[in-house]
């Protein structure tokens, strides 16, 4: 049984009491288990230098940088790591994203605790973990198509990026008002390119306005 193992877990999450109260509901389930608990996606760089955990518990949306960059410096670092994604966010970008850094599970901060036992007994026996939550949403997704965009298909940061581009902002004007590096500006606008499936900014902000992301007052 997996409680009787010394296990290393990290859980990333940049609201410390979502951290510790993951951390006390697991300390029941794997008494034997080490914790550590970090805040900032930055710090796992230099966590991931210095040792390697048996369990990654990672949110997506940091203060710092993304929780998809960060997966991707576990992967590099350790490619057989288990990666347990635990989100608020339920946008079908997010799910297509997560999939294709082939995660270990996917959990949905609005799930009941108990499929956080289920999520992490999974994955530390060798298997996936999908919520039921989780299934429900690709579900519903599906049917109304990949091209339907709903306002929780993207994050506050997407959205702040969004309107700052509306409003005329450069790349570098945006990482001024944001405290972000050029490289973080870059990602955000990427991803909005992705989504409104848009070769340039102009084209962005045209098909914005058309599907009310963006209202004319505000540009």
């Amino acid at each position: 049984m997996l409680n009787g193992i010394a296990l290393q877990i990290m859980i990333l999450d940049d609201h410390e009491l979502m951290a510790y109260g993951i951390k006390s509901r697991l300390e029941l389930l794997l008494p034997n288990a080490g914790f550590d608990i970090v805040n900032m996606g930055l710090d796992v760089k230099r966590l991931l230098r210095e040792k390697s955990h048996d369990l990654y518990i990672v949110d997506i949306e940091l203060k710092d940088i993304s929780g998809f960059e960060v997966i991707k410096d576990i992967r590099s670092k350790y490619p057989k790591s288990n990666i347990l994604v635990h989100t608020l966010h339920e946008g079908l970008w997010y799910i297509k994203e997560l999939k294709e850094l082939m995660i270990n599970g996917i959990l949905f901060k609005s799930d009941c605790h108990e499929y956080l036992d289920k999520a992490v007994i999974n994955i530390l026996s060798g298997h996936t973990f999908l919520s039921d939550r989780f299934k429900d949403v690709i579900n519903k997704k599906n049917r109304k198509g990949i091209g339907y965009l709903l306002h929780e298909d993207f994050t506050d940061n997407e959205r702040d990026v969004l309107s700052l581009i509306g409003k005329g902002y450069t790349i570098k004007s945006i990482a001024e008002e944001k405290s972000w590096s050029v490289k973080t500006v870059e990602y955000y606008r990427k991803r909005l390119f992705d989504k409104f499936d848009v070769p340039n900014a102009p084209r962005l902000v045209a098909v914005a306005v058309r599907e009310g992301f963006i209202k004319m007052e505000d540009i």
